[in-house]
């Protein structure tokens, strides 16, 4: 009997991540080391499909001005190096051209299949064809209209995604805490090995070493878990839609002044009833998974009071 096999876990099976009965969160030694606390929220994306952004703190990482304090050292440097070259890639020793990552065999339905034996005694070998064959297919960036390219001011067409990326030849971390990937080709996007071979789809990983980094992609997550509304000219249109509709009615004229809260009620109802949300994520909701995972509760920080009270108390800081 041959026994089924099963499908990938990344938060059990890579992360080695797990909730104990008491709601605590309980991590061994996984892929990126053992991880004391995360946070992730699904995204739809603009054809329903759902991927998920998450950051991850690693247990027995230094605070932020210790981290900044370490860096100065070549020897501190080199340990981030090592773990930056173990966990993001950005290239293979034998593809040097755009026409050897032609030469890839790449397949869209990639994701779909299973992933290299374990127990196999070619296992090494396997895992990493399949790893080149996923990132050539789900990794490689390509520019258009449809996808990333933007129109800036001056009439310029730019990728939001930044690309084509800048090369380097070796891995590489600076004082400053900004980590340099290796890279060969200029639109072959940064990946995670163990979640490439594994799971087999799109991804990409930053180790955050400083706080110009953190602020950015912590500030990029919880845009998603306040789904922050990107275009604003949409709601203004859909609220005056309603309000003529209810002002042609005569009826509800006369009584306008008594029912403020109705009208309001009516225009937050418009809002929901418009508003564009994948039917995975909507049975993600109605299965009770939500949007948003996360290992603890996590208290709100209140930047604006924050902001006013080190102003008050440091008027020189507002030049």
């Amino acid at each position: 009997m041959v026994k089924e096999q099963q499908p990938i876990n990344c938060r059990h099976d890579l992360f080695q991540i797990r909730i104990t009965a008491a709601g605590r969160i309980a991590s061994a030694l996984g892929v990126l080391g053992r991880v004391s606390a995360y946070i992730g929220v699904t995204e739809s994306q603009g054809r329903g499909t759902l991927h998920l952004h998450a950051l991850l703190w690693l247990s027995g990482a230094p605070s932020s001005q210790r981290l900044e304090e370490l860096l100065q050292s070549e020897e501190f440097r080199e340990r981030v190096r090592l773990f930056l070259r173990s966990n993001c890639r950005a290239s293979f020793d034998d593809i040097d051209t755009v026409q050897d990552l032609d030469a890839i065999r790449s397949s869209s339905d990639v994701a779909y299949s299973r992933p290299a034996n374990p127990r196999s005694p070619r296992y090494d070998e396997e895992g990493a064809e399949l790893e080149k064959r996923v990132a050539c297919t789900k990794q490689r960036h390509k520019c258009s209209m449809a996808t990333c390219l933007r129109t800036t001011s001056s009439g310029a067409l730019v990728c939001k995604q930044r690309a084509p990326w800048p090369l380097a030849e070796d891995d590489s971390v600076r004082a400053d805490g900004q980590c340099i990937i290796r890279r060969r080709l200029p639109y072959l996007n940064a990946w995670n090995p163990a979640v490439t071979r594994n799971v087999r789809c799109n991804n990409d990983l930053k180790v955050l070493t400083n706080g110009k980094h953190t602020c950015s992609v912590t500030f990029y997550v919880s845009m998603y878990a306040t789904k922050k509304q990107g275009r604003s000219y949409n709601t203004c249109a859909l609220w005056a839609t309603c309000l003529a509709y209810h002002f042609q009615s005569s009826t509800y004229m006369d009584k306008l002044q008594d029912e403020q809260k109705s009208l309001l009620f009516r225009v937050v109802n418009v809002m929901n009833r418009e508003q564009e949300i994948a039917a995975p994520l909507v049975m993600s909701y109605l299965l009770g998974w939500g949007d948003t995972f996360r290992s603890h509760r996590y208290v709100p920080i209140y930047t604006a009071a924050l902001y006013y009270s080190v102003i008050n108390k440091w008027p020189a800081l507002r030049r």
